[in-house]
């Protein structure tokens, strides 16, 4: 794979693209087209570059160190910072910026967790380290697929109506941990025993195959089960509204 000095180009262009996507996504307007396109991987693509481009650290606290001021510190400068500026600029009056701080510090996943992203990361990377540290690459990933598997579990199956806040999320995503963390350790493990496979599988026509299959698995179930509203639809902020106005009004 071509690379420039240290960086490698395919990992940072596999960033920008679900950057923009990212970006797409928290858009007013945007296509269900587009969305079911990008939904399944965005993310997963994140923690799994995240896994691959990780160096184990010999000790927990050279590694918990290392995330402290690489993830988190910024993390609460650029979440608190957020939120100080927005009020600033929205000058609105029934604003409660002490509100806003106290949930950015639970970090509860869709209660104001604007920067939730990077504290998720920042979590998931300490049972990661352990995990990684464990050296049993097939068991590794065997105990972070159950794990994640229990974290779908919890989410679908807990009463929303046990928490205070409406939902199964847990503070500082414990509920959402293991899923990330396991696409961060196929990564790793993908770097260190995968990727040479990989390279001799990557040709024009298997690309044109994995894409072919991708398109289908997206968009088939979604057609099939009445996706798009029963027709290729775009969302205006007139039905970003509608949306908003039901969630709180169901709030």
């Amino acid at each position: 794979m071509m690379t420039t000095g240290k960086r490698l180009e395919w990992v940072d262009t596999g960033k920008f693209i679900c950057i923009m996507f990212v970006m797409l996504s928290h858009l007013e307007s945007g296509s269900d087209i587009l969305s079911a396109f990008y939904s399944p991987f965005i993310l997963r693509v994140f923690f799994f570059l995240s896994g691959y481009v990780h160096k184990q650290p010999a000790t927990f606290r050279e590694h918990f160190v290392k995330k402290v001021k690489g993830l988190f510190v910024p993390w609460l400068i650029f979440s608190n910072f957020n939120i100080f500026l927005s009020a600033i600029i929205s000058l609105h009056g029934e604003r409660n910026t002490l509100s806003e701080l106290a949930w950015n510090a639970l970090q509860i996943r869709g209660s104001g967790d604007g920067v939730w992203f990077v504290a998720a990361l920042f979590v998931a990377f300490i049972p990661f380290y352990f995990i990684i540290k464990w050296n049993k690459p097939a068991w590794a990933c065997v105990v972070a697929a159950v794990l994640s598997l229990a974290s779908v579990l919890y989410s679908n199956l807990m009463n929303p109506a046990f928490f205070p806040w409406g939902s199964t999320a847990l503070p500082w995503h414990l509920d959402y941990m293991f899923k990330a963390m396991l696409w961060m350790v196929l990564g790793y493990y993908f770097k260190v025993y995968g990727e040479a496979v990989f390279d001799k599988l990557n040709t024009v026509r298997n690309r044109a195959v994995l894409w072919a299959v991708y398109l289908i698995a997206a968009y088939i179930p979604e057609t099939i089960g009445g996706g798009f509203t029963g027709q290729y639809r775009f969302h205006t902020s007139e039905v970003f509204l509608e949306y908003s106005q039901s969630y709180q009004y169901a709030r």
